[in-house]
């Protein structure tokens, strides 16, 4: 199993377990990656945002990771351009392999209102749907973090 896989697969896991997806795509990059970012950083990403149907969670928590990796640091004006660089290919990419980013287009289903909820229960929606997403955000944060590893500061 190649590191992608391997990452992916401790998210898919750790999603399994009952982490909502940007609390899995955090941790596993946060461990892959040596950093120290705490779960929590992600829990109000889950449902696209506070269960609102925004941003896929899954994509945010890849997001955060990617910017406490290669975000700006204290002097470095070029840390801000290098994140949103890493963020753009990383929500294309996501769009193209799903065909959207938001969590009510991916899953059909409005988190906030119990009735879907229900459904996304009774369908089987978080482990048809939402665990291939969750591997994917993991797959491509890994391959922006491989293709841009010479960018790396060392301060992480």
């Amino acid at each position: 199993m190649n590191m992608t896989e391997e990452v992916g697969q401790r998210a898919v896991e750790l999603f399994d377990a009952g982490y909502n997806c940007a609390e899995a795509v955090l941790m596993a990059l946060s461990a892959a990656w040596g950093l120290d970012i705490p779960f929590t950083a992600g829990t109000a990403f889950g449902g696209g945002i506070a269960r609102s149907g925004q941003t896929c969670g899954a994509l945010g928590g890849a997001l955060v990771a990617l910017g406490v990796r290669y975000g700006r640091r204290p002097g470095d004006d070029g840390g801000r351009d290098r994140v949103y660089g890493l963020a753009q290919e990383l929500m294309q990419s996501f769009r193209e392999a799903h065909g959207d980013t938001g969590c009510l287009q991916l899953t059909g289903c409005l988190l906030a209102l119990a009735a879907d909820r229900r459904r996304f229960n009774e369908e089987g929606i978080r482990q048809r749907v939402c665990r291939a997403l969750v591997r994917n955000a993991v797959a491509e944060a890994v391959a922006a973090w491989q293709r841009h590893q010479g960018a790396d500061t060392g301060l992480c």
